[in-house]
């Protein structure tokens, strides 16, 4: 045997050498140069013929094929068979024979490609006669189940190979993939292995008895065109697909379910048609999860936009007043008339920005009090799109009105104080871009001295133009500006002037002491959408800690499980008598329906459509 495996190492060398030569040529020739008797040649070939098969094909050939030879060329690899059996059964009445023809009949059998050659199988098969006199055939060629095709063209490993790279991207992808590893297949080829294996698939499928909860839903076959609509079935139990077909309607699906007489329940997006088949056919009929959570979330929007406005203004502090009060009435926030003029006053703001303030704190009230936006328009003799305007931006003119009045009392705190300030703190400019050119490249930079000397004296860029004109500078005042912002970017620390160092007035309308004691206004705005949001995380804390066992959900769901666990019957009729919902719904929500009770209704159903037909 250690002769044997250093023949099959030297055929290899040798095979790498020669265009086309087969096993048998090549072992003889190997045994005769080591002196071997030619008569053991055939033994030694046939156990390796036998070793080979077992390790190489031991999972697809039949045991009555035996291997005689194998060739190899620079196109693909061939193995020849001869059968060696005893009985075969006739293809067309499945009698088992035992009379053997003197004919045999050769196939050439595509296997899947090795080391980017393809591989074939050259198959002698035995000719029989058929046993059964009622069979027309007389004689007929054996077949292998398991190892090939009826066509004899290809096994059923290298089908099986092909469908599944088919179906990862698609056919002709497939087939460009598969003949880049020798083997010779088209896509054409390819999709009709699909459809053999679809069709056992399906047939295999359909009338399955252990499929008991069947999903219903359709799809378009192109996206948008309902003339392309069908209807999808799914064992909802293994998640997988059983059938698609075409159509939409009641009698597609019948068609479908009356295939599956086992079922108990046919689950559906509620579509009319559906739930008519479902129901003619005695299944129980229930909605699919997912549209039951898609309603309830349906109604919880719809409930927020009932309870609410598309947009939410909470107010906080001392500057808002409620008229409603304790009360029962519907709470209305304002501001009043002094607050207002005050706020006002101590920010300085100009008298179209105050009619700004004034309306929206208005719109404010109005909303609050339940006008709709055309009355609130109407009332404040506003166009509706003004009014949009000012409720948008309502939080940053109030928030706007506020920082101003904190910086005017800052800076009167400050006054006298001294403060060094460098260029640009005031107004945001940016010279950091990679193409802004230095200081030394500015039209500026001739009258740098002078720059930097009335810098120091409390000039800006703008009362520093004349001056530069008049020594012959004829460049602009922004120029001046950033020439001064390149500097103190180069130079940091070198423009840095005392802030305050001039005199400053205290404004005549501002009110110090009562800038400190003004009562508190905020507003905050926050979008139906955000309490949406915040609503169904809260949702998902509570379900987890429901399924901890912790946090006061589940605390109070246990001490409603001990209530109902006491008197569960009692409890059933009270979440029935307590519910809004109808007597068909609390039917599916609250006990399956009985089949047999549904089958009887889809009978009347029937009978009533019968007699008005």
């Amino acid at each position: 045997m250690f002769l044997l495996y250093d023949k099959l190492n030297c055929f290899r060398e040798v095979g790498t050498m020669i265009i086309q030569k087969n096993f048998k040529e090549v072992l003889g020739q190997e045994l005769k140069k080591e002196g071997i008797e030619p008569a053991l040649y055939p033994s030694l070939h046939s156990v390796y013929m036998q070793s080979y098969a077992f390790f190489r094909f031991s999972d697809i050939i039949p045991e009555s094929l035996v291997l005689q030879n194998m060739s190899s060329d620079n196109m693909g690899i061939m193995f020849y068979w001869n059968s060696r059996s005893s009985s075969a059964r006739c293809p067309y009445c499945q009698t088992l024979s035992t009379f053997k023809c003197k004919d045999y009949k050769s196939n050439t059998i595509q296997d899947i490609p090795q080391d980017n050659k393809a591989v074939f199988h050259e198959v002698r098969f035995q000719m029989y006669f058929c046993h059964n006199e009622d069979c027309t055939v007389g004689k007929f060629k054996e077949q292998f189940e398991g190892f090939c095709d009826k066509n004899y063209a290809c096994t059923n490993r290298f089908k099986a190979y092909s469908v599944k790279r088919g179906l990862a991207c698609s056919a002709h992808r497939a087939a460009k993939e598969l003949q880049e590893e020798g083997a010779i297949i088209s896509d054409d080829t390819i999709l009709n292995y699909i459809k053999t294996y679809s069709a056992k698939h399906l047939a295999d499928s359909m009338g399955d008895e252990k499929v008991k909860v069947i999903g219903i839903d359709d799809i378009n076959m192109r996206k948008g065109d309902r003339s392309t609509g069908c209807t999808v079935f799914v064992d909802l139990a293994t998640r997988k697909i059983l059938i698609i077909v075409l159509g939409t309607s009641t009698e597609a699906a019948k068609r479908v379910l009356d295939k599956y007489p086992r079922t108990e329940i046919c689950c559906n997006d509620r579509a009319s048609a559906y739930i008519s088949a479902g129901l003619e056919c005695g299944k129980a009929v229930v909605a699919d999860r997912f549209h039951l959570i898609q309603n309830a979330q349906q109604a919880v929007k719809d409930a927020l936009a009932e309870a609410m406005p598309a947009t939410i203004y909470i107010r906080s502090g001392a500057g808002w007043i409620n008229p409603a009060g304790d009360s029962q009435e519907r709470a209305g926030y304002s501001v009043s008339e002094k607050t207002i003029e005050d706020r006002i006053r101590l920010s300085g703001i100009t008298p179209a920005k105050a009619k700004k303030y004034k309306q929206t704190l208005k719109i404010l009230e109005l909303a609050d009090m339940g006008l709709t936006t055309a009355a609130i328009a109407e009332k404040l003799a506003l166009k509706q799109n003004e009014l949009w305007v000012l409720r948008r931006n309502a939080v940053d003119l109030i928030d706007g009105v506020e920082k101003r009045i904190e910086a005017r009392l800052e800076k009167i705190e400050n006054m006298g104080e001294a403060v060094l300030r460098g260029p640009g703190e005031r107004a945001v400019k940016t010279v950091n871009g990679p193409k802004v050119k230095s200081s030394s490249d500015s039209i500026v930079n001739p009258y740098r001295e002078t720059v930097l000397e009335l810098w120091e004296k409390g000039y800006t860029h703008r009362t520093m133009h004349p001056i530069l004109v008049e020594q012959g500078y004829v460049g602009s005042q922004n120029a001046i500006y950033q020439f001064i912002l390149k500097v103190n970017k180069e130079e940091p620390g070198l423009l840095r002037r005392v802030k305050g160092s001039r005199e400053q007035k205290v404004p005549s309308d501002f009110d110090a002491q009562k800038a400190k004691e003004r009562p508190e206004l905020t507003l905050e705005k926050i979008s139906r959408s955000r309490v949406y949001k915040t609503i169904l995380k809260e949702s998902k804390e509570i379900k987890e800690d429901l399924k901890k066992g912790t946090g006061d959900a589940a605390e109070i769901l246990s001490e409603v499980s001990k209530e109902n666990s006491s008197d569960p019957v009692k409890a059933e009729d009270r979440s029935r008598a307590n519910s809004k919902l109808d007597d068909e719904l609390k039917e599916v929500i609250f006990g399956m329906a009985d089949p047999k009770v549904e089958k009887d209704k889809a009978k009347e159903k029937i009978e009533i459509i019968k007699k008005k037909q």
